[in-house]
């Protein structure tokens, strides 16, 4: 066997490389529970102006992702304080783990908010995980693909969104490395 083709064959084989981005991500809505509801988000909140008859749809989903599965959710929130739906979005996912660690990552530019939530669905490893977006358009621009796209499609808009980052990172990293370099003096 070729040297080239041995040290591909082993880059392919390591973790967590043969895990990241290459896989489709499949999430499941996890059903609702009857338990939560505008009462229970009210005794989590202490916010009284929340009534007791409100029905709640919650983003919290099984994720799949090659053979690694977990829960993920999507809410308002900026990493320490959440919205009243946050909170509840927070105790369905804790329902489905009990104990699991809560890993939240606060998503904060828009413009790069779909990127940053396909980068950590396709390199999560823990059991929870919380998405939270400082407002409505960051949330929506992070989201709205999922929304959207019909399962057939949202796979493959993630191997293309994917593949196109992965070859427009790359000029940028040779780019920044060769910058990087100290140059001789010239004569």
């Amino acid at each position: 066997m070729g040297e080239a083709k041995r040290k591909r064959q082993q880059q392919q084989s390591a973790w967590p490389r043969s895990d990241s981005f290459g896989g489709v991500i499949d999430l499941h809505a996890l059903p609702p529970v009857a338990a939560i509801n505008g009462a229970r988000i009210r005794v989590l909140t202490g916010d009284a102006t929340i009534p007791d008859d409100a029905q709640v749809i919650l983003r919290a989903f099984r994720a799949v992702v090659g053979k690694r599965s977990f829960h993920v959710g999507f809410c308002l929130g900026d990493g320490e304080g959440f919205s009243a739906i946050g909170i509840a979005v927070i105790d369905r996912l804790m329902m489905e783990a009990p104990g699991a660690a809560l890993h939240v990552v606060p998503v904060v530019h828009g413009e790069i908010a779909w990127d940053v939530v396909l980068r950590h669905l396709q390199s999560f490893t823990g059991q929870v995980l919380l998405l939270a977006f400082p407002d409505s358009d960051v949330y929506d621009a992070g989201t709205a693909e999922i929304s959207y796209a019909s399962r057939r499609q949202r796979s493959s808009i993630v191997r293309r969104r994917l593949s196109s980052m992965r070859r427009s990172a790359s000029p940028r990293r040779k780019r920044r490395g060769s910058s990087g370099l100290p140059r001789p003096p010239e004569k």
